[in-house]
């Protein structure tokens, strides 16, 4: 029979050749984790904390990392971060967010981890409030990374590449989930079996644009990895283009830009059924367009005119401001 001093030394040298089988001793504590917003590592006297499989991080952190707005009551412990128009009410200990986008009256979604005061700090769930501002979130090594929806090749695309490449992103980019708005956005009135979309490039510019759609058309901007509306207009479904730019619209709402002093570079795409169409060219300051190339699937061949292009003949690029893009 084994005595009971025998039996307590018998326990404390198995729990150290347990410890010891998983690399260090039993109170060792978990490195870190680490948090990359855009390609950068934020620097932060507070590190993120994991909480039952899900991340928290101190709320001021998240806030300037994500170029948000940040207000808090501290009666009620709670916090509202906006941005893009949209606001986050998160309240400590409780699993319920409240969202509001422009005018819109509040969502109440549930939350899959609480907010917690820690030492006398706010954390709140990064997942969470990044994928509602738009952002893609994943973990790898002990770093959770925070990056915008466009990807860094075609951010590098869009800020480096040549204009024709940079233009036709763009398009493309406009109805995926990289659009975002200033402004509350106005619903375009269908009245017709066909659906068509025209885009205005200022000359020389690929980060900028006019976006018709229907009877609306809005002013985008390319910001760190989003689009965005800055402003919207409604317009006769008829001749919307040519009635914009001689200032026949409705319903403005944002700041009304003024480019294209110089003209535009002009592409559209329609469809209508199985059939579709798409024409490019120019566009003068006053509206009168020139189209240079013009194809139609299933239509008459002499009707195509010559080969669709993504710039004007001579046409350089001159972006105003250069970008640069974090290269992860």
């Amino acid at each position: 029979m084994m005595r009971p001093f025998r039996k307590k030394f018998f326990l404390i040298m198995l729990l150290g050749l347990v410890a010891s089988s998983f690399g260090g001793t039993a109170n060792a504590a978990a490195p870190a984790l680490q948090l990359s917003v855009s390609g950068k590592l934020v620097k932060s006297e507070l590190s993120p904390i994991a909480v039952g499989g899900s991340v928290l991080v101190p709320l001021r952190t998240v806030s300037d990392a994500l170029g948000a707005t940040l207000s808090f009551t501290a009666s009620t412990n709670t916090a509202t971060i906006g941005k893009w128009q949209t606001s986050v009410a998160l309240t400590a200990g409780s699993g319920i967010a409240k969202v509001t986008r422009w005018t819109q009256e509040p969502a109440e979604l549930k939350l899959t981890s609480v907010p917690k005061i820690i030492n006398g700090r706010m954390y709140v769930p990064i997942r969470f409030l990044s994928e509602t501002f738009g952002y893609v979130v994943y973990y790898s090594g002990g770093t959770v990374f925070i990056r915008p929806p466009i990807n860094p090749a075609d951010q590098a695309t869009l800020t480096s590449g040549s204009l024709e490449d940079a233009r036709q992103l763009m398009i493309k980019l406009v109805f995926g989930s990289a659009l975002r708005s200033e402004p509350e956005p106005l619903k375009p009135n269908h009245t017709s079996e066909y659906y068509g979309f025209s885009y205005l490039f200022p000359r020389g510019e690929a980060l900028r644009f006019y976006y018709f759609e229907d009877d609306t058309v809005r002013w985008i901007e390319y910001r760190e990895g989003f689009l965005v509306a800055t402003y919207q207009a409604r317009l006769n479904e008829d001749d919307p283009v040519r009635l914009f730019l001689q200032g026949k619209w409705t319903e403005a709402r944002g700041s009304t830009p003024s480019p294209g002093k110089d003209g535009f570079y002009y592409y559209s795409y329609g469809y209508s059924g199985d059939n579709r169409e798409e024409s490019s060219g120019q566009v003068d300051a006053g509206g009168k367009l020139d189209v240079t190339a013009y194809y139609r699937k299933y239509g008459p061949p002499e009707l195509n005119i010559g080969q669709i292009a993504y710039s004007l003949p001579g046409e350089a690029r001159a972006e105003r401001v250069k970008i640069d893009v974090p290269q992860v």
